[in-house]
Order: C-alpha cells, then structure tokens, then sequence
C-alpha cells in the first residue's frame, strides 16, 4: 500500500491496522498492542543488565505507580531507600539508578540544579500535564475563564504564569499537581524541554518573569505589513534547505524557541512577534531578525533600519552561527530519534543559501557558488552583488582589508554615520592620526587645540567630540555629514581602509543574554560603581554606548563639572531612567566595550555571570571559563594546596579556606578530574587504536601517552587536519570532523588540562567539552570499532560520582593536601 510513498523508509512494520477506536473489544487494537510489543524488544536497552541491588528500589517504585503516584520528591524516594536496610543504596548509586532509569523512560529525572529535587515516576503524566494548555480546540471546556486563556495562547502564544496555574487549577489535573512547589517544579521542566520559552525584554519597563512563550500552540500567521519590512535596500537573507524528505513539525517550534532565548522577541502594539512558523526579533538597536520555516526551508532576514550596507559582518556571521549551530543539534536529535547515525556532516543535513530581496521576492544562490562570484544574475535578470549577502560568513578575526579590497560601496558612502560608526572609527584611527584627519575634515587647528584642552585626559573621548562637532558644524551649514566626506579625509592621509572597519561590533556576549540579565539592574549596582570608582575617565565613550544623545552626554558634563563619578553617575541615572529598557545584560555590554573591567568584573559577579578568560601566554589561545571572584589574601592566611598525580603529569590547585580542602572537592574540581580521565585514558585508547595498524610494534598502550601518539601520527601524515597539523581551537569549525580534525581536537583538550594554571574546569567549558568530545568519539567508534565503545566509556565517567579516594583508585593519581602560609 505504500511501497512507493516517499515516507516508505520511516514504516517500522509491514502490517496494517483498521481500527475502530471507539470500540474497546475491537480485535485489531490487541494485535497493534502485540506489534508495539514486538518493536520494543528491538530496542537496544531491552535486555540491558541491571544490578540486582537496584530490584528493591524499582519495585518499590512500581507499587508507587500501581497506586496511582505520579510525582514524588527525592527527598521522599531517599527515605524509601533507606528503609531497605542492608539493601539500601548510598545516594551516588541512588543518582546512577535514576539516570538509568530516566535513560529507558521509565521515569523522568533532570540532573540539573533547579530540578534534580524531583522525580516523575509516571512519565504519562507529563503529557497529561501538557493536555491543559498544548490541546485541539475541539477539547477546549466551555468554561469563560479557561477558555479566553485558551484563545489568547493561540492567538499570541503568550502564556502568563497565573493563566497556567488556573488551567493546572482544573480537576483533570489536580490530582498530579498538588501544590505550588510541583506546579513550579513542571515549570522548570518545560522551559528545561523548550517547551515553554522565557521573553528576553530589551524594550519594555516590565520584567519577564511572570510570562511564557510557547511557540508550539500559536496559530496566527505573520501579517503580510510585517513580511514587508524585508526589502530590496535593506535586507540581507540567508536559507537553510532541509535535505530530509520528512521534516518534523516541531523543528520551526525548537528553531524558533531556540532563537528567542538568544534575541528578544520584537513588540508591536504591546504583542510579541511571535507566529506560526515565524517569529521577528531585535537583533540590536538598528537591526531586525526575521525567522520563517516555509515547507524543507528556513529562512532567515536581516533587516537594518536605513540600509542593508550598514549591517555589522560581525552581527550578520554571528547570527548566522548562532542559527546553524542551533538548526544542526536540532536535526541531529530528530535523527537520533528516527534511530539514525548522528556523525554527519552539516553538509549532510542541508544546504546552505545566501542572498538579497529582489523584487519582493527572496533572491539566492548557493554559498558555495557565492564565495566564487562577485555577482550573479538572478531569474528576475537583475545582477546583485554577492559582498553583502557575504556578511553571513566573514571571518571574525580579520583585522585587515585584503590587497583587493576596494573600499566601501558607493552606496554607502551617501549615508549618514551614527554614533556607533564614529566609536569604531575611534577606535581605528587612534590619536596618532587624527589631528591631521581632522583637519582634512575642514576643522581649523583651534577647534582641535579647545577639544585636546578639555578632553586630554581620554584620547577615546577627544577622537568622539571631534567626530560629533564636525558633524554638527557640517549639518548645521545645510550639509549631510556622509560617509564620503569621512572617506576622503582619511584617503588624504593614506589612511583609507581605516573606513572598512565602521562596521565592525563586538558580538562576544551575546551568549550572556540569559532571560535573568533582562531585569533592570539595582540602585545599589549603579552608585557601587561611582562610589567604589570601578568606572574611569571615559564620559563620552560611555554614554554613547549606553545609547545616550551627544547632546545628553554634553549636558552632564556642564552640569557636574570637574567631577568625573558625578557624570558617570548621572549618565548612568540617565540610562535608566529612559525609555528603553535598561538591562543588566545592556550594562554589560557597554562596560565591556568601554573596557572597563573592574566595573565589568563587579557587575558580572554581582549577578552570577561567569566570564570567559583567555590566556594570552598560551600558544591556543582558547577561552576557559573561570571563576569571576578570585580569592585575594590580605595579611596572614592559610590555603589549601591538592596535588594530583597522574603518570608524568601533575595537576596542583590551591584554595582558600571554605572554598576547598583535603576532604573532598568543589564541582569544578570534579569536572577537572572527569575530564583529566577522558584524556588519559579514552583519548588515548583512541590515538592507539588509530595508529596501531600503521605501526605493527608500537610501544605498549601503558607506555603511551597523548604527546607521543600525536606526534607519530604527525610523521605518518595520513589523516592531515583541515588547517594542517598544531593548530587552535578558533580556527576549528563545526564543519571540520576530518579524522585529522578530530586528532588536533584531542590534542587541544589535553593541552588545556596540561596547562591550566588550576585543578578547576568551570562548568560552561566542561559542557562545551562534553558535547566536543561526545561528538568526536561516536566518530571513532565507526572508525575504530573499539571492542568497548568509546561513547560508552565516556558516558560511564560522566555519570559517575568521585570522591578523592575513587578518583586514586581509578585513575592511578596521587593526592596529596597540605596547609601552606600565605602573606
């Protein structure tokens, strides 16, 4: 019936069911009940050996099924436990038992801070749980109240806290949700599964925090007003073509969920932009986001509010990344979830697309085809250029024009800089050169001489007035201050390409923006930072980048003068008491681009934000996350110092009192020590595997380490890396899963433990690792054919738990602790 359907390789079973399922008794409901049966012995983990001390701890969960208990807490389940007596677990082997179990979707445990306190032993429950607002509107109850929420989450997908909590209220179910402590632990679950999504707010007054989105029940589709917003001048486009032939609908839901909590969502007339399929998002102050899932391709536009020559490259490829990278882990686990191989190429699961709007229409060609080309014609017969839409994947790291490079496009230099142009300008140009540029622009020598007497002290802010009283004294003699006029002062100078560079921004936190950085931040946070003076001489610098007007900024320095923290305080008053919504997240921004780093550092500890170092003495080069309140000693003190052995190797952390000791270890120091065994010993196995059958009398694998498997891999030069042999981990793609690739990444990781300073890895960057690696080895495991998989090694060292003691016994190393003076 449907051998020649194009979903023919997604059947699992030949047979075919006519079923009445309003009738119980009907015979065909029992035989598909056979048939599920028969499919779940084909799963891999039926079968799979437990230990026998886990038989009373899952029987006693049984019954609590049988009995109709849904959720318990942990708390309860340990209680449970220990009632077992000599057959009770310890509460590591209690963890190992509930991840299992998780792992087979008997229940559901999230080994995660804010939900590891319960267990849903009925997984059923949670999609009853689901049933009270992801429903059909033939199931919605007649009820007024219920039933306005009902039509105002389809309308908008917006879904405030107290609505879910009166749809929880229902009989249906108040059986499972008992209380406020379950209803907020489900809470974190959905947001946990991208079930629900938190707004991030860069616009409105109003926290977040009360209100969801859930882009999987919104219905209404995206006005056409707003699908014009993308046009000829000012939008650049880029498409990922889907090559499965079957994509499931809830990709648009997760893609769309996972672009919200990277950008906020746009607000018009007090409605998030959030529709089927679709969704609009400020990307920044002048730029615009749109996402649309159309059939096997997604699109997505970004739109720049006077012309599309004036998007940042920076903004453009860091979005681009931000949504490949989003898109790829999305597609991998639906494959994982169809029971395919997840080790394909970016390249196996789409294509990739750039272009421009041409006539209304979305115009593209192949970005391999782009990266050849200059231009190409289009169906329409129109030629377009191919350097903007190229902005989705410029190199970030590219300080230089090229030899070719010919300028800004003439387009551009008729437009008018903003604030954010004459910043990077500043920042290009630098002291040097610019008083001769400055006199190129038409200024006299005086006006140069009255700039340097006031603003001395902060070339930064000499460069910005000078840059806002030309303007000003151009505009004001009936002139436009273009980018041309820039241009050709600095060509005067010989310093022309410096222009090339107004569009550049700095894009590196936008992995910060987590939903709880949206809050405004507090009156204490705001006078700490004059009061304790983490913020120096940089007034104008500053308010442009919070975003203020040059005639605000002029304004505070006349009435505070000589009093440098009453302007940054007024400033910093100004900002928020504004119009757009002043963020924590926004405050971070601007001090890291005004390079203020004590301030940046308080701000960031203050609320929770762990920064990401990088170590400049280190030929990689690669960020660690790191702890943002190192311990400083005044006086007389005492520290604890940990040794840890391993082979050659040794690996010393020292600590404050209270922050570690010889007891036991902090979690950084565990995620250290996990990952100093995957190196030692899984890594390894897989530089030996690989290189054994090139060389038939290798040394003995007790013999071999990281160093010498890499280096004989080097001199057989079979598997060359893509960016050739002792690269970094920057010049790393995702794309780049060469075995060559895969050896330097290894390389790298153990670079990063030989050379940390600390027995410490913070938790981002071992996540970051985990998910490298995890990757890496389940291509090796089709490579090597380990007799004992690789994954399967690593996922044992991730989930267990180590005390010092086990870590000694498993890995070989020595621990050592002692207490040492300090001064």
């Amino acid at each position: 019936m449907f051998s020649s359907h194009k979903l023919h390789e997604h059947i699992m079973y030949d047979n075919v069911f006519f079923m009445n399922a309003t009738d119980a008794a009907d015979q065909d409901i029992e035989r598909m009940k056979d048939t599920l049966v028969d499919i779940a012995f084909q799963q891999s983990t039926w079968g799979q050996q437990m230990p026998i001390v886990w038989v009373p701890l899952d029987l006693q969960i049984s019954d609590m099924r049988a009995d109709g208990v849904k959720l318990i807490t942990k708390e309860r389940l340990l209680e449970i436990n220990k009632s077992n007596n000599e057959f009770a677990l310890n509460e590591r082997r209690v963890d190992d038992f509930l991840l299992v179990q998780h792992s087979i979707g008997k229940l559901l445990y999230f080994d995660e801070p804010a939900l590891r306190d319960f267990i849903v032993i009925q997984p059923t429950a949670m999609v009853n749980i689901l049933r009270a607002f992801i429903t059909d509107i033939m199931f919605w109850p007649e009820k007024v109240p219920v039933r306005n929420i009902l039509e105002h989450l389809s309308s908008t997908g917006v879904l405030k806290k107290t609505d879910l909590f009166t749809l929880w209220s229902q009989p249906a179910f108040k059986e499972i949700l008992t209380d406020v402590r379950t209803k907020e632990y489900v809470v974190q679950v959905l947001l946990h599964l991208d079930i629900l999504i938190e707004p991030k707010r860069y616009t409105e007054k109003d926290t977040a925090a009360d209100l969801f989105l859930v882009p999987c029940i919104v219905k209404e589709k995206i006005p056409q007003k707003m699908h014009r917003n993308v046009t000829d001048d000012r939008t650049i486009c880029i498409a990922y073509h889907l090559k499965e032939t079957v994509v499931p609908s809830a990709l648009s839901f997760k893609l769309i969920g996972a672009a919200i909590s990277i950008w906020p969502l746009k607000v018009e007339d007090s409605r998030f932009c959030l529709f089927f399929q679709a969704a609009i998002m400020d990307a920044d102050k002048r730029n615009e986001l749109q996402i649309h899932v159309e059939g096997q391709r997604i699109i997505a536009y970004l739109n720049n509010d006077v012309s599309k020559q004036l998007i940042s490259p920076d903004l453009a490829t860091t979005t681009q990344e931000c949504l490949t990278l989003a898109l790829g882990r999305i597609l991998q686990f639906y494959r994982r979830c169809f029971g395919k191989q997840s080790h394909h190429l970016m390249s196996d699961l789409f294509d990739i697309e750039v272009g421009e709007i041409c006539n209304g229409k979305t115009c593209l060609i192949p970005l391999s085809e782009a990266k050849k080309k200059a231009q190409w014609r289009c169906e329409n017969g129109k030629i377009h250029e191919t350097k903007c839409p190229l902005n989705w994947v410029f190199e970030k790291n590219k300080k230089h024009c090229d030899s070719n490079c010919k300028g800004l496009e003439t387009e551009t230099l008729y437009l008018r800089p903003d604030d954010q142009h004459f910043v990077q300008l500043a920042r290009t140009i630098g002291i040097g050169d610019f008083y001769n540029f400055f006199i190129e622009l038409g200024m006299e020598k005086a006006d140069y001489d009255n700039l340097n007497f006031r603003y001395f002290s902060n070339p930064m802010d000499l460069i910005l007035m000078g840059l806002f009283e030309w303007r000003d004294k151009t505009e004001s003699d009936q002139m436009t201050a273009t980018f041309r006029k820039l241009q050709t002062a600095l060509k005067a100078i010989e310093r022309q390409h410096y222009m090339c560079q107004v569009h550049r921004e700095d894009h590196t936190l936008v992995e910060k923006a987590h939903s709880r950085l949206q809050d405004v931040p507090s009156d204490d946070v705001i006078n700490s930072l004059t009061e304790k003076k983490l913020i120096g001489d940089c007034i104008v610098h500053l308010g442009v980048e919070l975003g203020l007007s040059i005639n605000s900024i002029k304004e505070t320095i006349v009435n505070n003068p000589r009093n440098l923290y009453g302007q940054i305080h007024n400033l910093l008053i100004k900002w928020k008491s504004g119009k757009v919504k002043p963020t924590i997240y926004r405050l971070i921004v601007a001090l890291k681009k005004i390079e203020a780093s004590e301030g940046l550092a308080f701000v960031m500890k203050t609320y929770g934000v762990e920064p990401n170092y990088k170590d400049s003495s280190s030929s990689e080069n690669v960020p660690h996350p790191e702890s943002c309140s190192p311990f400083q000693p005044s006086g007389t003190s005492t520290k604890v110092r940990v040794r840890v052995k391993a082979g050659k190797n040794v690996f010393v952390h020292e600590e404050a009192p209270g922050t570690a000791s010889s007891a036991g270890f902090t979690n950084q120091e565990i995620n250290f020590t996990k990952m100093g065994m995957i190196a030692l010993n899984i890594l390894t196995d897989v530089l030996y595997d690989l290189l054994k059958p090139y060389k038939p009398h290798l040394r003995p694998r007790s013999d071999c380490d990281i160093t010498y498997l890499y280096s004989e891999l080097g001199k057989l030069n079979k598997h060359i890396p893509t960016n050739g042999w002792g690269g970094v981990w920057n010049a790393l793609k995702v794309t780049d899963i060469a075995t060559g690739d895969d050896i330097e990444r290894i390389r790298l990781t153990r670079n990063d433990l030989q050379h940390s300073g600390e027995f410490e890895l913070g938790d981002t960057r071992f996540n970051e690792l985990c998910n490298i690696l995890g990757d890496l080895l389940k291509r090796f495991d089709q490579r090597n054919k380990p007799t004992r998989l690789y994954t399967d090694h690593l996922n044992a060292i991730l989930t267990k738990t180590f005390s010092a003691k086990e870590v000694n016994e498993t890995l070989g190393m020595g621990i050592e602790a002692e207490i040492i003076p300090t001064q």
